[in-house]
């Protein structure tokens, strides 16, 4: 299903609630299974056992979201329009959230059920928690009406698009494309604070100029990166706004004069663009696991060289549970 998602007729909400009832059945019917034709579940130990394990599976589930719905609601401090179909959401932080930049939140707003998976754009010093929104659904297109001050329920930190998971380097390089420069900011702020980089390049991109992030803004977030802007609507003669798309001259240039073995590339945009990356950068020698990104759908746009290495352990992984399965049904 996730595989699918952008082919499924059914919205976000009920794609996501699919997820629940699925889970619920699937949780039920390995039960009955397990009385009805288990060989091992007739003693009286094991026939508690088992329905007890699945009441516990589903009060554990309850409980979590229980306490992260009762928690003390986090309430929308700002939302501002920085670009064409991006908006800028601030909500403060009315207690402690310890996560590393490059992480994301899900978000669930006021007495909603659904709940929408954002990457965070601020540090963790930070007073407030920031996001960046790309109008490009139901809920995102009206983001712009949410009120000041409506409660928000955050559940987080996840994900691993961070620095404490890349290999040891003394050069980053950045690239995102639209909506995917929200972690790279949190990344670069993040360095600002820290260190620990002699050379930080970045790139960002975008099909328009209007819908480029403010590079004034961009730049202030870490004054030692080298920062390119890219638009495909870029206009002749301007210096500030090189032309789009990305392509190989504009990756040879990210990687002049650096260890192309040694350097951690992390980045965050469209499919079609991280597989065009990745691909490249890895034949102009980029090892592929010097290279991370964060990938919103793998059911949306064409995959890379590294997609389909982790793609390839999955099916491998799943080949091994069905191997298993067989073997115990077929003993």
């Amino acid at each position: 299903m996730a595989l699918l998602r952008g082919h499924l007729p059914a919205g976000y909400g009920l794609w996501r609630l699919s997820h629940v009832l699925l889970a619920l059945a699937a949780l039920l019917l390995a039960l009955d299974h397990i009385l009805a034709e288990g060989t091992y579940s007739a003693a009286a130990p094991l026939s508690l056992f088992w329905p007890l394990l699945t009441l516990g599976a589903v009060l554990i589930w309850l409980l979590r979201h229980l306490i992260v719905w009762l928690s003390s609601p986090w309430r929308v401090e700002e939302v501002r329009q920085i670009a064409d179909r991006l908006w800028l959401l601030k909500i403060e932080r009315s207690r402690g959230l310890s996560f590393a930049a490059g992480q994301f939140a899900w978000l669930r707003f006021g007495q909603s059920f659904s709940d929408h998976p954002f990457s965070i754009a601020s540090t963790p010093h930070d007073g407030h928690l920031a996001f960046i929104i790309q109008e490009a659904g139901d809920f995102t297109s009206k983001i712009g009406t949410i009120a000041i001050g409506s409660p928000v329920t955050v559940d987080g930190p996840h994900g691993s698009f961070t620095l404490g998971n890349v290999p040891d380097s003394d050069t980053l390089l950045l690239i995102s494309g639209g909506v995917g420069v929200a972690p790279i900011i949190a990344i670069l702020a993040d360095v600002k604070e820290h260190g620990g980089y002699e050379t930080v390049r970045v790139i960002h991109c975008a099909r328009r100029r209007s819908a480029l992030f403010d590079s004034q803004l961009l730049r202030s977030t870490c004054p030692s990166a080298d920062i390119t802007m890219l638009a495909d609507d870029a206009t002749e003669g301007d210096t500030t706004i090189g032309q789009g798309p990305l392509n190989e001259k504009h990756l040879r240039n990210l990687l002049m004069g650096v260890d192309v073995a040694n350097v951690n590339i992390l980045m965050c945009g469209p499919s079609g663009m991280m597989k065009f990356a990745t691909s490249t950068l890895h034949a102009l020698g980029v090892p592929l696991e010097r290279i991370r990104y964060e990938r919103f759908s793998y059911g949306n746009g064409p995959v890379s060289a590294k997609d389909r290495r982790i793609l390839s352990k999955f099916l491998l992984i799943s080949l091994a549970e069905l191997a298993l399965v067989l073997g115990f049904a077929l003993r």
